[in-house]
């Protein structure tokens, strides 16, 4: 009998002891120091006929579950008179049966998880910063209590070894960890360099402008995640799950609205409880079945309530379907553990139709590949077209180069844009600035109307509209000269303060503020304007203590960059290292691109526990 099979014969048994209220570690099953064998055979014999499961299977399942009462009930005894906790250690080990190894360790709540991470290390004989452990969904901080990460008696906990090799152990001193290596490097390229190392864009290769400390918490949440495919592709579970829980923790810093309007946080999930399933953790259920529903509920926002936009979101895009199969897949599992069996069935029979109709012929995908084209192109391709016909794959996959291309090639522009409006001060969303120089307005003015209404684009409008005047005005004691610009104004000669006021007027144009000063040059009055004399003036003294401020800013930045001394070099090296596990990001829709032979493997064990 395999492992799955009786954890069926578990899950019903189970449930018929709850529906029927019996209490194996009371009377009559239990008498004082032992099980009463008698009614034990006797409720075995009843359950048999009723579930219409072996009478021998019957009783091993009651006796399983007898046991496991019992230890629940003398630890919980333990917790109240010694104040010690029983913990249940899951670790997943192919040389186990099942594949997994169950510890039962003693620990008190109020000790720090630390205490705890030491026994598994012990048990397992693994260094301790090797060993991480995870409970309802969330990595488990070391230096803080168990109590206050909510681990309760009895709880089944998941430890997870992570992987590493001799050199980088040695590299380490012999603390090596991944996570925090991932972590710093990251903060250096993210937060300290001026240099674009990563971009955001969506799946059509549109640029996505953020606010900076959302950028932030989206840019390491999503390297995380990307860290974790990478594994995951490797079939290495274990540092999968790791690095999509450290991912999930980011991303969770990023405004709420922003988190329900990005497909990745769908994606995450999912991968999440796939590492769940690969793992055996079905002590995970409870998160993994919350985790899901944040999956489908952003899938229908995506696909419609019955995923029946997701033929025509994307031109026939078919290849979006193999994120459905491996939901209902999942949701097919979680079902089955929970006892409903004919949902379960439901969403096996959906999976494995998605699954039949999705199968792609290797010697066609090879044909493409041969041809040029990548192997996510090639799949994708063939996915999207009726009949994986060739010819229809490669204008499929033309046409989404086109597209894609066409997309960069404008958040290109948006970026380049969007670094120039910071220069000049201005945190605004550069697509709403070129939305707003469509309709006639000046780009300065744009981001200034943006500015202040909070990137609200119809309150700039307004702005733009009715408040024309007043915003020319602000936006001169907004401008901050650009002092490179200064200097080089002041190398044909011109005086260091009229240069400052009119890159000011001409907001940082270096062409129009030179022209500028010729012509004043050439009439011989170097005098500004009176009606925006005050302007300046005012403007001057803004700017005087915003330069100084500046000042104090790069002064921090240069020590910043001593603290961390680095060079651009350095820098590279960094981000050559993050880098070398990444190279399905080169590819395009490579998240669709799963061959779905493990989605059909798991279809068929399901199918046999449920006897279809």
């Amino acid at each position: 009998m395999s492992e799955l099979t009786f954890e069926s014969i578990l899950i019903q048994v189970r449930d018929a002891l709850q529906r029927n209220e019996i209490k194996l570690w009371k009377v009559p099953y239990y008498l004082d120091t032992s099980s009463n064998d008698t009614e034990m055979m006797n409720l075995a014999s009843n359950f048999s006929d009723t579930l219409n499961i072996r009478y021998d299977y019957c009783l091993a399942a009651l006796n399983e579950l007898q046991d496991h009462a019992l230890d629940k009930l003398k630890s919980n005894e333990e917790l109240r008179n010694e104040g010690v906790a029983t913990l249940k250690v899951r670790v997943p080990c192919k040389r186990s049966v099942g594949g997994t190894k169950l510890l039962s360790l003693k620990v008190k709540l109020a000790d720090n998880a630390e205490s705890l991470i030491t026994l598994v290390s012990q048990e397992l004989n693994i260094p301790s910063n090797r060993i991480k452990l995870i409970s309802g969904g969330k990595v488990l901080i070391p230096d803080r209590t168990l109590m206050e990460q909510n681990v309760k008696n009895f709880q089944q906990i998941m430890a997870l070894e992570m992987k590493v090799d001799q050199d980088e152990a040695k590299a380490e001193n012999e603390a090596y960890d991944r996570v925090q290596k991932i972590r710093k490097d990251a903060e250096i390229l993210i937060k300290n360099s001026k240099n674009d190392y990563f971009k955001l864009e969506n799946q059509n290769g549109e640029a996505i402008h953020l606010p900076e400390a959302e950028r932030t918490a989206l840019m390491m949440g999503l390297l995380f995640y990307e860290k974790g495919r990478a594994q995951l592709k490797k079939d290495n579970y274990n540092e999968a799950l790791i690095l999509f829980l450290e991912a999930d923790n980011e991303i969770k810093n990023c405004n709420a609205s922003i988190i329900k309007s990005i497909d990745n946080v769908a994606l995450l999930n999912l991968d999440i409880v796939w590492c769940y399933l690969q793992l055996k953790s079905i002590m995970q259920l409870p998160d993994a079945e919350r985790r899901l529903d944040v999956c489908e509920d952003s899938f229908k926002r995506t696909y419609g309530e019955n995923f029946e936009r997701v033929k025509s979101i994307k031109n026939s895009d078919m290849s979006e379907r193999c994120l459905i199969v491996r939901l209902k897949l999942l949701k097919a599992v979680l079902n089955f553990h929970q006892n409903r069996r004919s949902e379960a069935s439901v969403y096996l029979s959906m999976a494995e139709q998605e699954i039949s109709e999705l199968k792609i012929d290797d010697e066609k995908v090879l044909m493409l590949v041969e041809m040029g084209y990548s192997r996510s192109e090639a799949i994708v391709g063939l996915r999207n077209t009726c009949n994986m016909s060739i010819d229809a794959a490669i204008n499929s996959i033309l046409d989404k180069r086109q597209k894609v291309e066409k997309a960069r090639s404008k958040g290109k522009k948006e970026r380049y844009l969007g670094k120039c409006l910071q220069s000049l001060g201005f945190d605004v969303n550069p697509k709403d600035v070129t939305k707003l120089t469509d309709m006639g307005f000046t780009r300065e003015l744009a981001a200034m109307a943006l500015q202040k209404s909070n990137n609200d684009i119809t309150e700039a409008i307004n702005l733009l509209q009715n408040e024309n005047e007043q915003l020319k005005e602000e936006m001169l004691t907004f401008i901050k000269p650009d002092q490179e610009l200064i200097d080089k104004l002041k190398a044909f000669g011109f005086d260091e303060t009229l240069a400052t006021n009119i890159l000011r007027l001409n907001i940082n144009n270096f062409d129009a503020a030179l022209d500028t000063l010729l012509q004043m040059q050439k009439d011989g009055d170097f005098q500004i304007p009176s009606e925006l004399a005050n302007i300046i003036n005012t403007s001057f003294n803004v700017g005087a203590s915003t330069s100084s401020n500046t000042n104090e800013n790069s002064s921090n930045n240069k020590k910043m960059k001593l603290d961390n001394n680095l060079s651009t070099e350095d820098e590279m090296a960094i981000f050559d290292d993050l880098r070398n596990d990444l190279d399905h990001l080169d590819e395009d829709d490579e998240y669709l691109t799963f061959t779905l032979k493990k989605e059909q493997e798991l279809l068929n064990q399901y199918k046999r526990a449920l006897g279809l």
